[in-house]
């Protein structure tokens, strides 16, 4: 019988997250994303799952969990920032902070929001995570981690420069190919971060 263990708990925007582990890696239920997306139905984070099937099948699954009840849909890290990135819900910022933090690892489960964040700066705990399949997704994996690892060692001087560079190669991308999810998300950000004092 298929069954996920629940081996850790933790606290996100005051809400509870259990991470789970199957098949060797790291889940979160969907009943765990709709109380932090506070979504009105507890089938929304199941249909948000089906509009984007093709992107999410192979970070999802469907077991019991410690081998009572029914069995539930589970993600992976990437489904769970994937849903992040869809839901816009304003539990999303704070459980993307928590992934960030390492939240999903067994030994590094914190609650969201315990450390400050810099206004200007962004900051990461490099968990240790073990490295996609899909070449494409690695690619991606290896440059989040390795643009973390660049934040770390930088100056303030030398982040704003690195931020200046990223801004204009969104820009430049946005101009080459027709990407409002993009457009729409890089305004979240700054305003998260720049407008009226921001809220980080």
């Amino acid at each position: 019988m298929s069954t996920a263990q629940v081996i850790s708990t933790s606290q996100v925007s005051g809400l509870r997250v259990r991470v789970l582990m199957y098949s060797d890696r790291y889940w979160l239920s969907a009943e765990d994303l709709y109380m932090v997306f506070d979504y009105r139905q507890i089938g929304s984070v199941s249909k948000a799952y089906s509009r984007n099937r093709e992107a999410l099948n192979i970070h999802s699954t469907k077991v019991k969990i410690d081998g009572v009840g029914w069995e539930v849909r589970l993600f992976d890290e990437f489904g769970v920032r994937y849903l992040c990135e869809y839901s816009k819900r304003p539990g999303a910022f704070h459980l993307l902070r928590w992934l960030d933090a390492g939240g999903m690892q067994a030994n590094t489960a914190t609650a969201a929001d315990s450390t400050p964040v810099a206004a200007n700066v962004l900051a990461f705990k490099s968990p240790v995570t073990t490295a996609p399949a899909d070449h494409d997704e690695r690619q991606k994996a290896y440059c989040r981690e390795l643009l973390k690892t660049l934040l770390r060692y930088s100056t303030a001087l030398e982040a704003e420069d690195l931020t200046h560079i990223i801004e204009a190669e969104v820009v430049n991308l946005i101009s080459r190919r027709h990407c409002p999810g993009l457009n729409d998300a890089r305004y979240e950000v700054y305003r998260r971060y720049w407008l009226q004092g921001g809220d980080v």
